[in-house]
């Protein structure tokens, strides 16, 4: 994501200043260029539909954006670890913990071969949390059976 171009970079910049319908609107105008990396425009609007909490709209830009990304060469390890990690965070809010842990622990792999540190303690942390989830959850189920 550190070589993007101005115009993926502008609707990011819409997102950040919460201005999701614009960037939306602008990164599906963007799906139709052929001068931009369509998997970081896919990414991208993923991420302005996360914003907006519309996460299987969310998920199926994620989606395609892994799909387009994981057999390019050289291997973007930190493009693929963010997507895994926001899928992660999908699955995380509509209470999927023991999945969202799968995501965030391929995207903690990822990131190892990408060596982004201060990341990987963000993602161990989520993962100690998703893990937390699934006792206090396995406790309740047990407690009512």
């Amino acid at each position: 994501m550190d070589d993007l171009s101005i115009r993926i970079l502008f609707g990011r910049l819409m997102c950040d200043m919460g201005q999701w319908d614009q960037s939306q609107h602008f990164f599906q105008h963007l799906l139709n260029s052929y001068n931009e990396d369509l998997a970081m425009v896919e990414y991208s609007l993923g991420e302005v539909l996360q914003w907006k909490g519309e996460w299987s709209e969310a998920r199926k830009y994620y989606d395609h954006a892994y799909d387009g990304i994981i057999h390019v060469k050289p291997t973007r390890f930190k493009d693929l670890a963010n997507i895994l990690f926001n899928i992660g965070e999908i699955l995380y809010q509509e209470g999927k913990y023991e999945e969202a842990c799968d995501y965030y622990e391929q995207a903690l792999a990822l990131r190892k071969k990408s060596i982004l540190l201060p990341r990987m303690i963000g993602l161990a942390h989520r993962i100690s949390n998703a893990i937390v989830w699934q006792v206090m959850l396995a406790r309740r189920s047990v407690r009512f059976h």
